[in-house]
């Protein structure tokens, strides 16, 4: 339960006021807009945590380019909520090909409880006695990891941690990723597990896909800007972790074309379309 003591207090704006917001920015041109919510998310082993944490390293550093877009540098709080130790292996390896980085970076090695006003009344206190440079991101890996005990499928227990999140970016004047898993069957899914209103709620959003060993991230959500194209990747094994390489996307099939494409499988010679239609469930019509 939220505590009236902790609630941020009500703004009410005039049109002036209004008017005289900032423009939109953008942390990584195109993808990532500044000062906002944005959720990444993927199956298992997708590479989303390698890519958030190049992306992270990248913005800490003071800006540059990613993948070819404009980064707004900024410092960067890591909440490595699930995994620490794979954390700093990622930087390690991360730093050994970006030796002239000085980056920002600051991590939180445990697993915070945002459905606590407590705990994020603790994390604020945490921040602003170490970090003195303006924040930019603050990251959450892994969504589920920094709301224990809360319902992903309830739109109540994922209302007060997103509430939580908002609490923490307003008075950093910062952004904030969250880093989350698909649902249902993770090969196949294209929406993150839980309740749809975590989707509905956040300002971006990407999903990061891996099959046969290529990867991509693509844009599955953009509240105030066009999509972007996907990107694709590779991981390459770099002490003592692997860092990220940028490839050309590779576009996956539909789950109708895949099965149009298996039903085709070990016939050497061109098929009717009648064998074709029998083997696929499908009409060619």
């Amino acid at each position: 339960m939220a505590d009236s003591a902790v609630v941020a207090p009500i703004r009410v704006w005039t049109l002036a006021e209004l008017d005289a917001q900032r423009d939109l920015e953008w942390l990584i041109g195109d993808m990532a807009p500044a000062r906002t919510v944005g959720l990444v998310f993927g199956a298992s082993e997708a590479g989303k945590t390698f890519a958030v944490v190049d992306a992270g390293l990248t913005i800490a550093s003071g800006g540059g380019e990613w993948f070819g877009k404009a980064v707004h540098g900024g410092a960067v709080v890591y909440v490595a909520a699930e995994a620490a130790h794979s954390l700093r292996n990622r930087v390690r390896a991360w730093r050994r090909i970006h030796q002239e980085a000085n980056p920002a970076f600051y991590c939180i090695p445990d697993a915070v409880q945002l459905m606590s006003p407590f705990d994020v009344a603790a994390i604020i206190e945490a921040v602003e006695q170490v970090v003195t440079s303006q924040i930019a991101l603050i990251i959450f890996d892994t969504w589920s990891k920094v709301t224990p005990g809360g319902d992903e499928n309830g739109r109540q227990d994922m209302g007060v941690a997103l509430a939580a999140v908002d609490r923490i970016c307003r008075h950093f004047d910062c952004g904030a990723l969250l880093v989350h898993h698909t649902g249902g069957n993770p090969e196949k899914s294209e929406a993150p597990r839980g309740t749809t209103s975590l989707l509905q709620s956040v300002d971006w959003a990407w999903l990061v896909i891996e099959k046969d060993g290529h990867r991509s991230i693509r844009c599955k959500k953009m509240r105030d800007a066009p999509h972007f194209r996907p990107i694709g990747f590779r991981l390459v094994p770099l002490a003592p972790s692997c860092v990220i390489e940028p490839t050309d996307p590779v576009e996956d099939l539909t789950p109708k074309e895949e099965q149009a494409l298996a039903a085709l499988e070990g016939h050497r010679e061109p098929v009717s379309a009648t064998v074709w239609e029998s083997a696929s469930g499908l009409t060619h019509r």
